[in-house]
């Protein structure tokens, strides 16, 4: 008899938890929003934060959520047009060391490159001031870097559940 009672009162607590709040689409957190792509039903949803390339006034759109096949941390990177390709771009949190950004493809809003992220590089996306999303003009050049503030990340990125 204790158990049935028991069995009760856990299923009532459960259903009077409140349910997992899910992301709020244009929510800000710091220096990163909200935003989401899909149907409202199956919407996938990530943390963003778009700054402006100083030469051409081009934007580089840095994104993190869900977003692997499988529901991986991943970042996705929205280049600037005009950069040398066969270089290729990374990103790197304060100084520590490069992740390298796998080119998928180039469209009239910039060149969409994406890298999976371990808990290890999340923890230093969670807890650094800035990313530095680097690319090569000129065959021979330097890297020019593009600041990305971290400001609001980890309360941007914990907002989206899951992993």
């Amino acid at each position: 008899m204790n158990r049935i009672f028991a069995a009760i009162l856990i299923a009532t607590a459960l259903f009077a938890l409140p349910a997992a709040a899910k992301p709020e689409k244009g929510k800000v957190f710091g220096d990163w929003t909200i935003d989401c792509e899909g149907p409202p039903d199956k919407h996938t949803c990530f943390a963003a934060q778009t700054q402006a390339a100083k030469e051409g006034g081009q934007l580089l759109k840095f994104t993190v959520g869900h977003l692997g096949p499988h529901g991986e941390p991943t970042a996705v990177v929205i280049l600037p047009l005009g950069f040398y390709i066969p270089a290729g771009a990374a990103f790197r949190v304060d100084e520590k060391p490069q992740v390298a950004l796998g080119l998928q493809r180039c469209l009239p809003q910039g060149c969409v490159s994406s890298a999976a992220l371990t808990d290890h590089q999340l923890h230093e996306l969670n807890d650094g001031n800035q990313v530095i999303v680097g690319v090569v003009i000129n065959p021979g050049g330097g890297t020019v870097g593009f600041p990305v503030s971290l400001k609001g990340f980890k309360a941007a990125y914990d907002s989206l559940g899951g992993r």
